[in-house]
Formats: structure tokens, C-alpha cells, sequence
């Protein structure tokens, strides 16, 4: 039996992979074409919401911190890109890595919203979108 479970699973890789998270989009997208097409399209989705949450984000930061939390999205997107492009390479070269790739993309990004979001957002909520201007805090001290 357990000989059966460890073929099964060294032939099956792709049930490890994001695309069958119980989380992700495009459950019902029907072949790989279009699995790979919506999944495609999720990421440039979740890209977007990256951007826009990203950004509110740094608009309440001062400027030593927006510094920091922009060396940490670099490093971020190089960690996300090379453990997708890793994730896909397990496919070598067969149909099911093509959905592998935006895939691993969607979920790490979704992921990552969601890390800054528990991270910086109560900053947002605090202090609202400003440009240049560190609101004081009731003590005299500038925000964060």
C-alpha cells in the first residue's frame, strides 16, 4: 500500500502545485488551455491589487520606512519569481507546468496582499492617504 501511495504521488505532482489549493481561482476553467488562460488572468489580477494596496501603504509611511518596506517588495519579487519559475521547472517542459506558472504567481501574490494588509494596514486606516505629512500621534510624535 505504501509503495502505491509513493508511485501515485511521484506521478502526480501537479497535486501539490497551487492551481489545486482549495482556495484557487478557475476550479471550473474546463482543459489546461483554458485553466492556463483564467490563471493567467487571475495573476495580472492580483498584480493590480498588489499595486494599489502597495501604494496606499507607502503613502502613510515616512520616508526611512517606505525605504525599508520597498528593499523588502524587491526582495519579495525576486523570492516569488524564482519559486514560480521553480515550480514550474518540476513540469519539465510537459502541458500542466504552463497553469504551474500563473498559478504559483496568483497565490504568492495573493498571499503577499495579505501579509501587508496584516502588516501596514491599520496605517492606512490610522492615517489615510497623505503624500508628504507624518500625522502626530496624541503625544507629539510623528506616525511611523
Amino acid at each position: 500500500m505504501c509503495l502505491l501511495i509513493a508511485a501515485f504521488s511521484l506521478a502526480s505532482p501537479v497535486l501539490a502545485q497551487h492551481y489545486n489549493a482549495a482556495n484557487a481561482p478557475c476550479k471550473q476553467a474546463g482543459s489546461g488551455v483554458d485553466q492556463t488562460n483564467c490563471l493567467t488572468v487571475a495573476a495580472q489580477r492580483a498584480d493590480k491589487e498588489l499595486d494599489v494596496v502597495y501604494d496606499q501603504i507607502l503613502t502613510v509611511l515616512k520616508s526611512s520606512r517606505k525605504t525599508q518596506l520597498q528593499k523588502a517588495q524587491q526582495a519579495w519579487f525576486y523570492y516569488r519569481d524564482e519559486t514560480c519559475e521553480a515550480e514550474h521547472d518540476l513540469f519539465e517542459g510537459g502541458t500542466a507546468g504552463l497553469a504551474a506558472l500563473p498559478a504559483c504567481r496568483e497565490a504568492l501574490t495573493r498571499h503577499r496582499i495579505s501579509d501587508l494588509r496584516d502588516g501596514y494596514w491599520w496605517l492606512v486606516e490610522k492615517f489615510g492617504a497623505r503624500q508628504d505629512a507624518a500625522p502626530l500621534h496624541p503625544h507629539g510624535e510623528a506616525s511611523p
